[in-house]
C-alpha cells in the first residue's frame, strides 16, 4: 500500500465510517426512555477524564525520563568527544614537536658531517704532498712494480671513482677547480678521493669544498679515460649509454 492509499483510508475512510455509525447509533437509540441518563453521562465523562489524566500522567512520566536519558547520553557522549578532542589535539602537538626535533637533527648531522669532510681534507691538504711514485721509483724493477699495482687498482675500483680520478685529470689538465657537488658526485667520493691522497695517486688543496688538484700520478693520468671507456663497455646497453652521457658532460664541465 502507498502513501496515497493511506492517506485516504485513515484521513477519510476511517473517520467517515466512524461519523455514519455515531449518526444511526443516535437516531436509533431512545434517549428519553433511559433513566438518570444525565447523571450516566457525566459519570461516564468523569471516568473518561480520569483515565485521560491518568495516561497523560504516564506518559509526562515516560516522557520526562527518556528526555532525562537523552540528555545525560548527550552529554557524556559531548563530554567524550571533548576528551578525544583534546587528545587529538595533544598528538598533534607532539608530532609538530617530534617532527621540528627530527629536523633540527637531521640538520645538524648534515652540518656534522659536511665539517668532518671539510676538517678532513683540509688536515690533509696542509700536510706535505705525497711526491709522485713513478718520480720516486729509482729501480726498473719498482716501477714496473708500481705500474702493475696502478693498473690493478684501477680495475678493481669502482665506476664512480673512476669517474672522479677522471675528473681530478681533467682539473689538473685545464687547471680549473671544482667542488663535488657542481659535479652531483654523492659522499662516496669524498671517501675515494682522500684514499687515492693517502696513496700518492693524487694531490690537491682544499678550501670552501673546492679541490685544486696540484697534481696526479702518471700511470693515471695516461690510462684513466681508457679505464673508464672499457669499464663502460661491460654494462648493458640502457646502462652502458647513461654512462656514456656522464662522461661527455664531465668533459663539457671542465673544457667550457
Amino acid at each position: 500500500m502507498n502513501n496515497t492509499k493511506i492517506h485516504y483510508v485513515y484521513n477519510i475512510i476511517y473517520p467517515a465510517i466512524i461519523l455514519i455509525s455515531t449518526i444511526i447509533i443516535l437516531i436509533t437509540v431512545q434517549w428519553a426512555t433511559i433513566p438518570n441518563l444525565a447523571q450516566l453521562i457525566s459519570f461516564g465523562l468523569t471516568l473518561t477524564s480520569l483515565f485521560l489524566s491518568l495516561i497523560a500522567i504516564f506518559f509526562a512520566i515516560f516522557s520526562n525520563f527518556s528526555a532525562l536519558k537523552s540528555t545525560a547520553n548527550l552529554e557524556e557522549t559531548s563530554s567524550k568527544i571533548s576528551n578525544i578532542t583534546k587528545e587529538l589535539q595533544q598528538t598533534v602537538i607532539d608530532i609538530g614537536e617530534k617532527v621540528t626535533h627530527v629536523s633540527s637533527s637531521v640538520t645538524g648531522l648534515e652540518k656534522s658531517v659536511e665539517k668532518s669532510h671539510q676538517e678532513l681534507l683540509g688536515k690533509l691538504s696542509q700536510k706535505e704532498q705525497i711526491p709522485k711514485a713513478t718520480n720516486t721509483i729509482s729501480s726498473a724493477a719498482s716501477t714496473k712494480s708500481m705500474i702493475n699495482n696502478v693498473e690493478v687498482f684501477l680495475k678493481l675500483s669502482s665506476y664512480n671513482g673512476l669517474l672522479i680520478l677522471y675528473a681530478c685529470k681533467m682539473a689538473k689538465d685545464n687547471n680549473i677547480s671544482f667542488k663535488l657537488s657542481d659535479l652531483k658526485f654523492e659522499d662516496y667520493s669524498y671517501g675515494f678521493i682522500v684514499a687515492c691522497f693517502a696513496m700518492g695517486f693524487v694531490s690537491f688543496t682544499y678550501k670552501n669544498n673546492t679541490f685544486v688538484v696540484t697534481g696526479i700520478n702518471t700511470d693515471i693520468d695516461k690510462h684513466i679515460e681508457n679505464s673508464i671507456l672499457t669499464r663502460t663497455e661491460t654494462f648493458s646497453s640502457p646502462v652502458k649509454e647513461g654512462y656514456k652521457k656522464t662522461l661527455e658532460e664531465l668533459k663539457k664541465y671542465f673544457k667550457s
